[in-house]
């Protein structure tokens, strides 16, 4: 998922489709009209800080990405995870809308200013409220959140507004719609309705997204969202679950049992996942 979430990210930025379609019609573009921003440019946010959360904010600053932030349900010194990591056991620390409803943001280790703080070594801006999150402006949003009653729905409504305010003139509101950042949704598809989706695109909150997970899957060819503008779609294949993967945590999960040990990602019936 952190591989999907940096390749559309890159690709997005250094313009590859534009290229693709303009080497389709044999077309040279000038090197003085071709412009991009950095990786150590962007703000990224990120929707939950559990093990794929962390690890695409792991994955993101390790390859330049210096602004991260993040929203997070409790507090966390670090955002490192690994398979042996008995602390994250029955544990994905991914946000919920209690969180992102209400609460304040959380000081880890040296602050790092703004609406945010410091995720510690990590260095990531940590944020216990999705208004905070939002109003920090990212240019890209990744969704890792699993589907839980209080995570459905999340985006729909108004909410995505606060990503991209609108200004005062006419001049203001066209930059910051140039500016809206693009959703990368990799958790799940009930995070926002296709009608919240397609009006946040439409009144400009999104500059585009980015849609592995969708409402509907497999979803209908009678979607608009497969003719929206700035939209990707990909069916589900963000990261797929190997055999050796499984063999992997198994191996790790029956050396714990033996032990005594706690298991890794058992699921919590009360969280919902």
């Amino acid at each position: 998922m952190a591989e999907y979430c940096l390749a559309h990210i890159v690709e997005r930025e250094r313009s590859f489709g534009a290229f693709r379609r303009a080497q389709e019609q044999a077309m040279w573009s000038p090197a003085e009209d071709y412009s991009y921003r950095t990786l150590g440019e962007l703000r990224i946010g990120i929707l939950g800080l559990g093990d794929i959360g962390a690890h695409v904010a792991a994955t993101l600053r390790s390859c330049g990405c210096t602004d991260v932030h993040a929203l997070v349900r409790r507090p966390r010194s670090s955002t490192s995870s690994s398979c042996g990591d008995s602390s994250r056991s029955g544990d994905s620390g991914r946000s919920s809308s209690s969180s992102a409803a209400g609460g304040s943001n959380t000081r880890h280790d040296s602050g790092s200013g703004g609406d945010g703080t410091s995720g510690g070594g990590a260095g990531v801006t940590l944020h216990g409220a999705l208004p905070s999150l939002l109003r920090a402006r990212c240019d890209y949003l990744i969704n890792t959140l699993p589907s839980t009653r209080a995570t459905s729905g999340l985006l729909d409504g108004d909410t995505l507004a606060a990503a991209c305010a609108p200004g005062g003139s006419a001049q203001q509101h066209q930059q910051l719609q140039q500016r809206a950042p693009v959703l990368i949704n990799v958790g799940r598809g009930d995070v926002a309705s296709e009608a919240a989706l397609l009006r946040a695109l439409d009144a400009g909150w999104l500059s585009g997204a980015v849609l592995d997970v969708l409402p509907a899957e497999p979803l209908p060819r009678s979607s608009p969202l497969w003719r929206a503008r700035g939209v990707t779609i990909t069916p589900h294949v963000a990261a797929k679950s190997t055999a050796a993967d499984v063999a992997r945590v198994f191996r790790e999960n029956l050396r714990r049992h033996a032990r005594g040990q706690p298991l890794l990602y058992t699921v919590d019936w009360d969280q919902g996942y």
